[in-house]
């Protein structure tokens, strides 16, 4: 009959183990057989070991990645927005050194301090911005229509004429424009912009309750245009297609197209 001692194997880390003996035979772990044992037990930490670091690794790519991306993201509030009436776009500063100048100029029909309003809220997304003394509109044959409305294209080439070298005169009014579209020689618009050019011209006169916050847009919109800007089809860009229309309270910013042809123009968004 077999009997069993204790036989303790601490090189394993292995204490008080059960071995049978039976007479002229006793099964205790030879020495080849506790190096294999020892071999086995260095391949589990080793594999434990690289799981640890692999998850180690795995984390610490993860947190460099978030912190990467969080540092890396505009910082919307600080640096490219501007709230107006609690409504936000984006800052458009020139970039240093260039000369490109915004030229706000009303027509003797647009008050006074709304054309302060809406110069003080253009230089917020605009810094090199100046507001000129109102001036009659012109009443020349051509520049009103059948309908009475001032024909927007003929106002763009007057104003083209009297802007300087470097710079962008903006024409603002209350009165209705129009311009040719879709066989249309007299159609109802809010604002008209060389595509680039040096000029455009906005109407409030479409505008919900004249708001100067949805004229805002509307100036930037037409900015865009003398920069090169195409109307876009994204429905929540400044430089969308109004398509007779008044979407202003849609638009939240420039796309990141349109952005882009901005800053590849020297533009900071």
């Amino acid at each position: 009959m077999p009997t069993s001692s204790q036989i303790a194997y601490p090189e394993l880390g292995l204490n008080d183990i059960e071995c049978f003996s039976f007479p002229f035979i006793d099964y205790k772990l030879t020495d080849t057989a506790i190096k294999e044992l020892k071999l086995d037990k260095m391949k589990i930490w080793q594999m434990k070991s690289f799981k640890i670091l692999f998850i180690i690794l795995c984390v610490s790519f993860g947190i460099a990645a978030i912190i990467k991306f969080y540092i890396s993201r505009p910082n919307a509030i600080k640096k490219n927005l501007v709230n107006i009436n609690k409504k936000i776009i984006p800052k458009i500063i020139p970039e240093v050194g260039k000369s490109t100048q915004i030229t706000i100029q009303p027509f003797n029909d647009f008050p006074k301090a709304r054309a302060d309003y809406i110069l003080e809220h253009i230089r917020n997304i605009y810094s090199n911005s100046i507001l000129l003394p109102a001036v009659s509109l012109p009443t020349d044959a051509g520049f009103i229509t059948s309908r009475g409305r001032y024909q927007a294209d003929s106002l763009i080439d007057w104003l083209s004429g009297k802007a300087k070298a470097n710079q962008v005169i903006a024409g603002i009014t209350n009165k209705d424009i129009s311009s040719e579209k879709n066989g249309n020689p007299d159609y109802g618009i809010m604002g008209l912009g060389l595509t680039p050019g040096n000029a455009c011209v906005v109407s409030s006169h479409r505008l919900k309750n004249l708001s100067d916050e949805q004229l805002i847009k509307v100036v930037i919109h037409e900015i865009g245009h003398t920069q090169g800007l195409p109307h876009c089809p994204v429905k929540t860009c400044f430089m969308r297609d109004a398509e007779g229309k008044n979407t202003t309270d849609d638009e939240k910013d420039f796309c990141p197209s349109c952005k882009k042809q901005l800053i590849n123009k020297g533009w900071k968004l």
